[in-house]
């Protein structure tokens, strides 16, 4: 998908669907690859912090890859410390943790 001639705001909007509607079918793969996509675009910091709280989710939920949501939970904690998602990643990076040393 070229957008180049597309202002950010429509360029966000239009991975955001697609990546929707990659997850409704079950192609998790490219839907994390879509909000990759956006992530790695993005400027912004709220976005960005929701974007990777989603990415994790796909990789722990979706395709079973704990040890690349941790990565994203750890990546989360310390650039977004007090963010909106910051208690449930501890949580579920704790969680993680576990039972992996179980």
């Amino acid at each position: 998908l070229e957008t180049k001639e597309l202002n950010p705001t429509t360029k966000a909007n239009i991975q955001a669907v697609l990546q929707k509607c990659y997850h409704g079918i079950g192609n998790f793969e490219t839907a994390l690859q879509r909000i990759q996509k956006q992530y790695n675009e993005s400027s912004d910091p709220i976005l960005k912090s929701n974007l990777l709280w989603q990415m994790s989710i796909i990789k722990a939920t979706r395709l079973g890859d704990m040890e690349r949501a941790r990565e994203d939970w750890k990546k989360y904690l310390s650039q977004w410390p007090h963010g909106v998602w910051a208690r449930e990643a501890e949580k579920r990076l704790n969680e993680s943790m576990n039972v992996v040393s179980q």
